[in-house]
Formats: structure tokens, C-alpha cells, sequence
């Protein structure tokens, strides 16, 4: 789901980090994964979004909220700033 007023806030600016808003084809988001080294699906999460992603293998990381509650080890899940930042530097660093 897309969040409708995220297309009017201001985003930071940075050139590693490409903000695209839409629904594109189930093609398009695996090749977006392949090339991807994290996957992060943020809070307004749902299971299928996480399952939809498995087949990839691309590590994904998502806030930890009762639709993902039965994932043990397919999601890396996270709680605040401060451990979704703990979480993208191990997975980074190849931990």
C-alpha cells in the first residue's frame, strides 16, 4: 500500500537512494530485489508482502507488529530507529 501523503513530504536527498512511489509488476519487484542487498517492508506491514518477497533471498527487514508475528527467521524484524540502524549494519557487514 502505498502511503498518500508520503508523495508531499520532503525527503532527503541522497544519491544511493532511489524513492519511488506506485504498484509496479511482480517482475519489477524481483528484479528491484535481486539488486537490492535488504528489502526493508515498514510498518503498515502484511504477511503477504513478506511472503511475496521469500523467494528472492534478499534478507528482509520489517517492523515487528502482530502480521509477522509468525516469522521466525524469514524476516529480520525490529522494533525502533536505534535497532532497525543495529540491524542494516550487521546485514551489511555480511552478519
Amino acid at each position: 500500500m502505498v502511503d498518500p501523503e508520503a508523495k508531499d513530504r520532503k525527503l532527503p536527498n541522497y544519491d544511493f537512494i532511489e524513492v519511488m512511489f506506485g504498484r509496479p509488476s511482480m517482475d519489477r519487484i524481483y528484479t528491484y530485489l535481486h539488486s537490492s542487498d535488504v528489502c526493508l517492508i515498514h510498518k503498515r506491514v502484511v504477511s503477504s508482502s513478506v511472503l511475496m518477497c521469500l523467494g528472492d533471498l534478499t534478507p528482509i527487514v520489517t517492523s515487528n507488529t502482530e502480521f509477522v508475528s509468525f516469522l521466525d527467521r524469514e524476516a529480520i524484524k525490529y522494533r525502533d530507529a536505534t535497532e532497525l540502524k543495529r540491524v542494516f549494519a550487521g546485514i551489511l557487514k555480511g552478519k
